[in-house]
């Protein structure tokens, strides 16, 4: 027996129809939501392995010295991480505008036919 999978339902127990975007921002906003997790879960994990790195140097100069620079590194990611999402806010606010919000996808709903 074939069974046809309802798009809807794709993964068993999860209704993915319910998922849509409307606009091209909330696609942008969405994909960059994702990207600071992602990177700022990736900058934690680099302070973790610099911090194991640091404690298991044994003395040893260049370990040691290796493992700050880790840690630097990912605290520098962590600042700009934060640093990109406080100047998009702080824009936002300051000129009184969504910077990524009300791009329409152009379709029909966005046409007009028969206009002259």
């Amino acid at each position: 027996m074939i069974l046809a999978a309802n798009p809807g339902t794709l993964i068993p127990g999860i209704d993915t129809g319910s998922v849509s975007f409307v606009n091209l921002g909330e696609i942008i906003q969405t994909f960059l939501r994702g990207f600071m997790i992602i990177a700022g879960l990736a900058a934690f994990v680099f302070l973790l392995i610099g911090g194991f790195q640091y404690l298991t140097s044994g003395g040893d100069k260049v370990a040691a010295q290796n493992a700050r620079e880790r840690i630097t590194y990912a605290i520098t990611g962590l600042v700009i991480i934060v640093a990109a999402v406080a100047i998009t806010q702080i824009l936002a606010a300051v000129f009184g505008i969504n910077i990524l919000g009300d791009i329409k996808w152009p379709g029909p709903a966005n046409t007009t036919v028969g206009a002259p």
